[in-house]
């Protein structure tokens, strides 16, 4: 099956295939950011070929999965300049 993903950012089809894993262990989701990230323009469109594994992943959480991935992006990005920034500020 090929599926297509849309992301508001410019990622590598690795990250789209390792959030797309991180689905089923999702436990809570923060409703504040899922509402900006539905505000987000996702302009960017990667193409995967999906193993038996992940279409059952996609066909679980169905319309869903695109904006969960998305939200997946978000927060690794979000935790990723926190740690920069935490780091800068103690080396300053």
């Amino acid at each position: 099956m090929i599926k297509k993903f849309r992301t508001y950012k410019k990622v590598d089809a690795r990250i789209i295939r390792y959030c797309l894993h991180q689905l089923p262990h999702l436990k809570a989701i923060n409703p504040n950011i899922l509402v900006e990230i539905s505000k987000l323009k996702k302009e960017h469109i990667t193409q995967l070929s999906l193993t038996e594994e992940e279409e059952k992943i996609v066909k679980k959480f169905g319309k869903k999965a695109n904006e969960f991935i998305n939200y997946l992006i978000y927060i690794k990005e979000d935790a990723h300049e926190t740690i920069n920034r935490d780091t800068v500020s103690q080396e300053g």
